[in-house]
């Protein structure tokens, strides 16, 4: 698993870009403290695979004003565009993110024509630092983990969105094998994304707490066609879960899957 400092993010982004004249913003967020942070340890998580950015641009307002109604704290989002021409809204993340009132970050997984396609996170709280993960695909489509540090009332708290291969069991656990020993580095962590499992039995390669669970099973994917759990929110054993729920949207072939969390 290939780990790279934000540093060594930009330094080959301006390379990238150099020799292909194309642009991607690895790092657009405000670093300062946000006026509308919650003081308190409680934290509202929701992760929501965005389908094909947005439904090719055509939901990005929509699903940001569902995410609004929410009041998260913290969002993680897959499928997530930047500057395609599938779903010429420009830059998905920042459109959410100003509505929203937010702090961002866009993890771009592959180039896609003359943008990119990726994972992002937004927060309410301080975005410290951020990195990027890419997860061993084999010959498939190329996987990513971003992970950013956000300041919760002084504190740091590692936050992950990933979005795993769905086309090999295999590829997966060692996906999975390199997320987990990443979060083990973490001492205070939250990972969410779409893990794309057939069964629940493939979340026990990480070890932590988390929401979607064979005993309480959430239904996020809608399409009928794959196993139905696909989406979880992980957390470390420094959380309390106080609460957690499914939010039902036609705007994605996802639901919303959200948790209030309490540090302890």
């Amino acid at each position: 698993m290939k780990n790279f400092t934000v540093f060594l993010m930009i330094i080959l982004n301006i390379i990238f870009s150099l020799s292909t004249n194309k642009e991607v913003e690895l790092m657009n967020y405000d670093d300062n403290d946000n006026q509308n942070a919650n003081i308190s340890t409680e934290l509202t998580v929701v992760t929501l695979n965005s389908y094909i950015g947005g439904n090719c641009g055509k939901n990005v307002e929509d699903i940001a004003s569902l995410l609004a109604a929410q009041n998260p704290d913290i969002i993680c989002l897959q499928e997530v565009d930047l500057n395609t021409e599938r779903s010429n809204v420009g830059d998905m993340m920042k459109l959410i993110a100003e509505k929203l009132s937010m702090n961002y970050i866009f993890f771009p997984s592959i180039e896609l024509g003359s943008g990119y396609y990726g994972n992002g996170i937004l927060s309410k709280h301080p975005i410290l630092s951020t990195s990027i993960s890419y997860l061993p695909s084999e010959n498939f489509e190329q996987r990513s983990c971003g992970k950013a540090v956000i300041s919760i009332n002084g504190m740091p708290i590692d936050v992950f969105c990933t979005h795993l291969s769905y086309e090999s069991l295999s590829t997966r656990t060692q996906q999975f094998s390199s997320l987990n020993e990443e979060l083990k580095k973490s001492e205070r962590f939250i990972l969410c994304g779409d893990f794309n499992v057939e069964s629940f039995k493939e979340f026990e390669l990480i070890s932590a707490q988390m929401i979607n669970t064979e005993n309480k099973p959430y239904s996020t994917y809608t399409t009928g066609d794959y196993y139905e759990y696909l989406d979880n929110i992980i957390f470390s054993d420094l959380f309390l879960h106080l609460e957690s729920g499914m939010i039902e949207t036609d705007l994605s072939d996802h639901n919303i899957l959200i948790a209030k969390l309490s540090l302890s």
